[in-house]
């Protein structure tokens, strides 16, 4: 429900730290993993954690700045407002047709036999 609420997020993980921003609210969250792996402790929310915030917006504009599909950054700062699909469309393409039945398995999977059934929507297919 807190997900939801906040309209989704991305995040990094890195060097025993978590950086989280939801992009529609602009929240961050910010947690040592060495010290709190319950990530109980939010340091974006706290005076000693003022550095390590700025290092970890730094490197999530950096990494969000090829997905300029997306508009969540203008290469020097993060840009809030926006909620973002589950799942791009276009990543569903090879899975799905043009009519939103499931492809053949054997079309989209490497571990397919080649009479395998449609994929069925209830388990994937058993990797060999």
């Amino acid at each position: 429900m807190f997900h939801a609420a906040e309209g989704g997020c991305q995040y990094l993980v890195s060097s025993g730290q978590k950086y989280t921003w939801y992009t529609k609210s602009g929240r961050e969250l910010l947690f040592d993993l060495d010290d709190d792996p319950q990530e109980c402790v939010n340091l974006a929310d706290r005076p000693e954690g003022k550095d390590q915030l700025a290092y970890w917006r730094k490197r999530m504009v950096d990494e969000l700045a090829g997905r300029t599909q997306d508009g969540l950054t203008d290469g020097q700062k993060l840009l809030p407002g926006k909620a973002l699909p589950n799942v791009r469309p276009e990543l569903l393409e090879p899975y799905f047709d043009s009519e939103g039945r499931p492809r053949p398995v054997r079309e989209v999977s490497r571990f397919s036999e080649p009479d395998e059934p449609y994929y069925d929507g209830r388990s994937w297919p058993q990797r060999l």
